[in-house]
């Protein structure tokens, strides 16, 4: 039997955004009958981590954490040369026919292309984001913007085959002439339990992950704020992914305000993602506003596909892909923008549904995520997706 690797720059099997689909598509790769293994590198661990995660065999190598001047520099530059060497072992002793990368960029880009065009094995990226400038912070942000748009531009290109998350990421990649497939936000939808319908006294809004600038959390705090007095009480908005002091300095909220809402905005701190599930079935709806801009248009947020799955309608503004799966009053609302006002606006709407309605939302939602989030519903595109490489 054949084997591919699935290979990333961060931890695993869960923990970051990016671990899901890796998991997901080795689900896949595995009922296209081949053996696939998962490596990930991790800056918070200190030794090689070793497992089995949903039938998938997985590793975490280390990153050292040296002291002194251009220690994060020095360690990354180790764990670099470390991680190749371990995957050129790993490629000589087993029949690796594939790489999938995801989100290699300049570290990892140059070396798995040259590694795979000398050892004639198959190389693949996946790629899930157009980041604009101001994602890179510190020191060296604007030097880690240019070489991100180098990777997206010239690299993957030149890697020719793309796994893409959206149709503005298929598109300028089948236009570069690349072997592309679209695949959204996967999930194993057998994890999901029944749809049920929680019961409660308010309008139980929720966003559960980590609230970055671009996902306007502090827009629905504010729409909440805007809200009458007596349409406030009947509003619940739960957030999990972060604590008050994040959302007063960095998502900008002032404490007076968050004062004011103690009883409709409940800031619950990290939880485990094992109790993300739960956590959304008890929502009503799940809230997600992102800006219409690039960055936003070209990922799709893994949190629709979740919430979905778990049954449970969203409010979004139309970005990305989300207009293929999100109807109005069907699988959630949709907001006019990210703006306070729009949100606002469907808040209000939201108060005014019915139970009956709410559970039609639900239903509709779970049905979308079976048939459009389900991992198995891309078998038969991703083995003609290798077989043209």
């Amino acid at each position: 039997m054949k084997t591919v690797l699935l290979f990333c720059d961060h931890v695993l099997p869960e923990g970051h955004p990016n671990a899901t689909r890796m998991i997901s598509l080795a689900k896949i790769l595995k009922l296209i009958n081949f053996n696939v293994f998962m490596l990930g590198v991790d800056s918070g661990e200190e030794q090689t981590l070793e497992g089995i995660y949903d039938g998938v065999r997985y590793c975490v190598l280390p990153e050292s954490n040296l002291s002194g001047a251009f220690s994060v520099y020095k360690s990354k530059y180790n764990a670099r040369k470390r991680t190749m060497n371990w995957i050129e072992s790993f490629c000589s002793n087993n029949n690796v026919e594939l790489i999938i990368s995801f989100g290699s960029y300049t570290a990892y880009g140059h070396k798995l292309l040259n590694f795979t065009r000398k050892n004639k094995i198959k190389l693949a990226e996946s790629v899930c984001e157009w980041y604009d400038c101001k994602s890179f912070g510190g020191r060296f942000g604007y030097l880690k913007y240019l070489l991100n748009r180098y990777s997206l531009i010239i690299l993957y290109p030149r890697m020719r085959n793309i796994i893409t998350i959206s149709r503005l990421l298929e598109n300028y990649y089948r236009k570069k002439g690349c072997n592309t497939i679209r695949i959204p936000t996967i999930l194993d939808i057998d994890k999901y339990q029944e749809v049920n319908f929680p019961a409660n006294d308010k309008l139980v809004l929720v966003y559960a992950g980590s609230p970055v600038k671009k996902d306007y959390i502090s827009n629905v705090i504010l729409a909440i704020y805007a809200l009458g007095e007596e349409e406030r009480k009947k509003v619940e908005f739960r957030i999990f992914g972060t604590d008050r002091k994040f959302i007063s300095t960095e998502l900008e909220v002032s404490e007076a305000i968050l004062d004011e809402l103690k009883t409709s905005v409940h800031i619950n701190g990290v939880i485990p993602y094992s109790c993300v599930k739960e956590e959304l079935k008890k929502a009503d709806f799940s809230v997600l506003l992102r800006p219409n801009k690039r960055y936003a248009n070209a990922g799709f947020p893994t949190k629709v596909g979740e919430s979905m799955a778990a049954g449970v309608p969203v409010i979004a503004n139309l970005t990305s892909d989300i207009g293929l799966y999100l109807e109005d009053e069907r699988q959630g609302l949709i907001c006019e923008d990210c703006s306070v006002h729009s949100c606002t606006k469907v808040i209000q709407r939201a108060l005014q549904l019915s139970n009956e309605k709410k559970m039609f939302m639900r239903l509709s939602a779970y049905e979308v995520a079976k048939n459009v989030f389900n991992y198995k519903t891309y078998i038969e595109s991703l083995s003609k997706f290798i077989a043209n490489m």
